[in-house]
């Protein structure tokens, strides 16, 4: 949700700026919640000016009635100047239509926030709270548009775009990076013997198998069928074969579970050596996949 948080401190930078308010902030009680944040003073808040209880927040929401305060005790810095207390404005703000979050404004000193400058917040966070109803509603479309709906890995299209990224940062950089075709091996049996819905937990199992072994740096994607790519940054194929190990060792624990022999083959292909393009990273990562296969599967060869 990156793209909603440029566009709300986007609108906290010509709130601050147009009404000369020495802070502000949207908050929001959730705090797995991407859209918090704050301009002008440096509050743990989630973002927010307010105590470190959030009282006056929790009030708002729970009130959903626009609230002016004269003098708000907080701990914050703005610019060098540290202060001890604010006047300030608050508003109910509708997130998303699930929730209700916080558009607060203050000012140090004088003159205090107003009733003009209730009114003001007001407008705003009529006309905001739709905006960010589309914001989110437009960064899950792009999230959606980039995810696998089995598995919840990327899909194809995501991993080329990042792969590309990532090839063109480790020439520029110097940097290895490692790519890994998987594939489970005897799929077909599977979906064959213990039937597709079967077969598509068992994807989702290797889907979460591979998300626990990926470092945060990594990117996991679903291929196509019952073939998965990691893509390892800044990773050797020494780093790349100790990872795939985790899986290898893993996989059969987790096939026990669904009663069903769980086991895979992977290549593994590493710029700049194997290839200098996303493209020619995959097709030798696929070959060498494609050799531990031949080879009787339940291994790992490089490119």
């Amino acid at each position: 949700m990156g793209h909603v948080t440029e566009f709300l401190n986007g609108v906290l930078r010509i709130l601050s700026e147009e009404m000369g308010f020495a802070a502000c902030a949207i908050a929001v009680p959730d705090s797995r919640r991407r859209g918090s944040c704050g301009r002008g003073i440096c509050i743990s808040h989630h973002g927010a000016c307010a105590p470190d209880d959030g009282g006056l927040d929790q009030q708002v929401i729970k009130t959903g009635k626009a609230t002016l305060v004269p003098a708000i005790p907080v701990r914050g810095v703005v610019g060098r100047c540290r202060v001890a207390s604010y006047s300030g404005a608050y508003v109910p703000l509708a997130m998303d239509g699930h929730g209700t979050g916080v558009l607060s404004a203050h000012r140090a000193g004088a003159p205090a926030c107003s009733t003009r400058d209730l009114r003001v917040l007001t407008l705003v966070a009529r006309y905001l709270s739709v905006a960010v109803a589309l914001a989110y509603a437009h960064a899950v479309l792009r999230e959606s548009a980039a995810t696998d709906h089995l598995t919840g890995l990327a899909n194809r299209r995501a991993l080329h775009d990042a792969l590309k990224r990532e090839v063109a940062r480790g020439i520029r950089y110097g940097q290895p990076v490692s790519v890994v075709l998987v594939e489970v091996d005897n799929f077909k049996r599977i979906n064959d013997g213990h039937g597709h819905l079967r077969g598509d937990a068992v994807l989702r199992c290797v889907g979460r198998l591979l998300r626990g072994i990926c470092r945060e740096m990594d990117f996991a994607a679903r291929f196509g069928g019952d073939e998965f790519v990691l893509m390892l940054p800044n990773t050797p194929k020494s780093g790349a074969l100790r990872v795939l190990e985790r899986l290898r060792r893993r996989a059969p624990e987790m096939g026990r579970r669904f009663g069903v022999p769980l086991t895979t083959s992977a290549g593994i292909a590493t710029l700049p050596q194997d290839g200098l393009t996303a493209d020619a990273l995959i097709e030798a990562a696929d070959q060498a996949m494609y050799r531990a296969k031949r080879l009787g599967g339940n291994r790992v060869e490089s490119a």
